[in-house]
C-alpha cells in the first residue's frame, strides 16, 4: 500500500507539473469534508485527540477528492510528528471570498532552517525520520493541489511545541484560464 501510494503521489506531481491534472470542481461543504477526514484520522490514531472547530457551513467550489487528499496528508503528518499522541485541531474560518483551513498539532515541531524546504519534493524533516516513515512527497503534492485551486499553503512551527499547517481556498473555485 505504501509503495502504491508513493507511486501515485509521484505520478500526480508529474501530472500537475506538466499541466495534465484535471480538477473535478463541484460545490462542497468543506467542513463536512474535513470532518470525514478527522473521523478517518481518529480511527487510526487512537492515542491522539482530533477536534474540529468550524466556522459556519461554507460551500466551496473545489475538487473534493483532491482537497480530501490534502487534508489526509496534513492530518497524517500531524499524527506522525506527534509520536507521543496529543491534541490535533482542525479549524476553518470564512474570510470574505476565501476559506482558511488550519491543522495544528503539538508534536516535535520543525527547525526554522528546514521551514524553507518544507514543501519541496522529497524533503522530510530528519529530526525524527528514523522512526517516521514517509517519502517527502506529501507536502509538495498538497502545495501543488492547493495552488491549482487558486489558494496558498504555509506552515508555522516551534521546535518542541508543534506545527500549524494552514491553507486558503477561494470559495468560488479556481479561476479558469
Amino acid at each position: 500500500e505504501r509503495l502504491n501510494r508513493m507511486i501515485n503521489d509521484m505520478l500526480d506531481l508529474d501530472r500537475i507539473e506538466a499541466g495534465r491534472l484535471t480538477l473535478h470542481i463541484e460545490s462542497v461543504d468543506i467542513n463536512e469534508l474535513l470532518q470525514a477526514a478527522a473521523d478517518r484520522s481518529r480511527a487510526v490514531a487512537t492515542n491522539h485527540t482530533v477536534t474540529c472547530k468550524f466556522d459556519g457551513e461554507p460551500l466551496v467550489r473545489c475538487d473534493p477528492d483532491r482537497i480530501a487528499q490534502v487534508a489526509a496528508n496534513l492530518l497524517g503528518n500531524a499524527v506522525k510528528y506527534s509520536p507521543e499522541g496529543g491534541a490535533i485541531e482542525i479549524t476553518t474560518r470564512l474570510d470574505g471570498d476565501e476559506i482558511y483551513v488550519s491543522v495544528r498539532d503539538h508534536g516535535v515541531g520543525i527547525a526554522p532552517e528546514f521551514m524553507k524546504k518544507l514543501f519541496s519534493r522529497y524533503e522530510r524533516y530528519e529530526k525524527t525520520s528514523g522512526k517516521i516513515l514517509g517519502t517527502g512527497l506529501g507536502l509538495a503534492l498538497a502545495k501543488q493541489i492547493v495552488e491549482l485551486h487558486g489558494g496558498n499553503i504555509s506552515a508555522t512551527s516551534e521546535p518542541g511545541e508543534g506545527s500549524d499547517f494552514h491553507f486558503t481556498l477561494p470559495v468560488n473555485g479556481p479561476k479558469i484560464g
